[in-house]
């Protein structure tokens, strides 16, 4: 028997295919620019605040090639876990915040988010998580010429047919969606990494390799905090903030 369809997800393909049919619209003398943009979360309700992050690149494969050399470089073969306290991926860690601060091409941003009240109704959770995804993606997306390639993890918080509905209806050109399992996709452990060590500023970790990469990702910012408004605008490391 064939389920019938809800509203939300005929809602969700129709942005879908909006999304999607600008792309055969460009003309042959269009560049069309398309980016891999990777998503990912730290922290919960339960402590008053959560990180977004996302990693995006035009160059996968350039980044993924020198960032593999990198892991080879330290002598780091574990399963890079933005939350363990390792310290053997220190060095790793410190690596990565290197190329990531002294390049141009890929960048990371971020939104802090304070929740000052928390519903208990799903959808209404998914609304609030969706408002913050949709506003990070929307302000690291402004150029219309720019078509992404968003990726999650397999367990995400949000739905998929409301993130392709927002998207939708906000006008960001979506190519694709993808869902990784954990561990499945480097880009996304590196997002998750620097979403912890953001968020770990507010959790006031205080010793251990997490506070080392805290530390040290300051530094290389050049900044004492997070609030600092050079992060605003900073090319390849943005931080915001939004109050729930």
């Amino acid at each position: 028997m064939t389920a019938k369809a809800s509203r939300r997800d005929i809602i969700c393909f129709a942005s879908y295919l909006l999304a999607t049919s600008k792309l055969h619209s460009q003309t042959a003398d269009t560049v069309v620019k398309i980016s891999d943009c990777y998503v990912s979360q730290s922290g919960n309700v339960n402590s008053g605040f959560f990180v977004i992050g996302m990693l995006q690149t035009r160059e996968f494969a350039r980044h993924a090639r020198n960032l593999q050399e990198l892991r080879l470089h330290r002598h780091y073969t574990r399963e890079l876990v933005a939350n363990s306290t390792d310290k053997y991926k220190l060095p790793y860690v410190e690596g990565l915040i290197d190329y990531i601060t002294n390049q141009q091409e890929m960048r990371f941003a971020c939104c802090i988010v304070t929740i000052k009240s928390w519903p208990d109704e799903p959808d209404a959770r998914d609304a609030i998580t969706l408002q913050c995804h949709n506003r990070l993606i929307s302000q690291f997306n402004s150029k219309r010429d720019e078509i992404v390639s968003l990726h999650f993890k397999k367990f995400t918080t949000i739905r998929n047919s409301i993130v392709m509905e927002a998207l939708g209806n906000n006008e960001i050109r979506v190519r694709r969606t993808d869902y990784h399992y954990p561990g499945g996709s480097e880009m996304l452990n590196y997002s998750d990494l620097l979403s912890n060590i953001v968020g770990s500023s507010y959790r006031k970790i205080k010793s251990g390799s997490r506070a080392s990469a805290l530390k040290y990702l300051k530094e290389k910012l050049n900044v004492e905090n997070f609030e600092d408004k050079a992060l605003v605008t900073h090319p390849v490391f943005r931080v915001r903030f939004l109050n729930l």
